[in-house]
């Protein structure tokens, strides 16, 4: 029953990303980057045109989404091992693998938005992990904000003195921390590309499920019964769900 819920989980959560990185509702991010014609030829961050990201089979299409995920986790490792190299809890949602909407999420692609039958024409994806340090977490932050600055990343405060910071990788990845109640959040988001979300959401969210199901390997972590979150080490994350894990025709 819980696996059928991480599609609408990540949907109800991937709709609020625009108001955590910008501050910004979802409408009015919407409203910012709704397609427009002039805009049709801008490029992702891959190098492709919305035409050139629609091209191909479903099938193609499906392992370019699968290797912006891998290349994510493997820089959200890298970032999670600089602050804490131990065991952090992952999202109670179990989200990370199902992509969220492009335009809703904070991060630019000029022209992106919504089309004439009202679905998203770009993705992103996004991963959460959650630390509760021995020290005050609000000591983890400073440090992490202190690191990013010195690597010569733009750090902004959103809201001062909310305890969260956002800044952009050279990279194109977004990255956010904060603390609530003592804990210490990160997320990471892909650059936003252009594909179909819808599609592509459908082909994770049936092969994701078949694969549970299975209990195909990597698929099913020990999880806590009071908050759902496995505790997991930097570098162990769901693996994209394989294409052949749902036949097709």
């Amino acid at each position: 029953m819980r696996n059928k819920m991480w599609g609408r989980g990540a949907l109800i959560v991937g709709l609020s990303l625009g108001f955590l990185l910008t501050g910004c509702t979802p409408q009015e991010a919407g409203n910012m980057q709704q397609t427009s014609q002039e805009n049709q030829g801008a490029r992702d961050l891959s190098g492709a045109t919305k035409a050139e990201a629609y091209s191909g089979s479903p099938k193609d299409r499906y392992a370019k989404a699968g290797e912006r995920y891998k290349e994510l986790n493997a820089f959200y490792v890298g970032v999670q091992r600089d602050i804490h190299a131990g065991t952090w809890q992952d999202s109670p949602t179990h989200s990370g693998v199902t992509p969220t909407e492009g335009y809703n999420s904070g991060m630019e692609l000029i022209g992106d938005g919504q089309g004439d039958d009202g679905s998203a024409d770009s993705y992103t994806f996004w991963l959460t992990r959650f630390y509760t340090p021995d020290e005050p977490a609000t000591n983890v932050l400073e440090r992490t904000v202190e690191d990013w600055r010195q690597r010569g990343w733009e750090v902004a405060e959103p809201v001062p003195g909310a305890q969260r910071f956002t800044t952009t990788s050279p990279e194109g990845y977004g990255l956010e921390i904060s603390v609530s109640d003592g804990t210490f959040e990160l997320r990471a988001f892909s650059p936003v590309y252009w594909g179909s979300y819808d599609e592509l959401l459908t082909a994770v969210a049936e092969r994701r499920d078949a694969e549970y199901q299975a209990k195909a390997p990597g698929t099913v972590f020990k999880e806590d019964p009071k908050t759902k979150q496995a505790s997991l080490k930097p570098g162990v994350y769901r693996p994209f769900p394989a294409w052949d894990a749902v036949p097709t025709t």
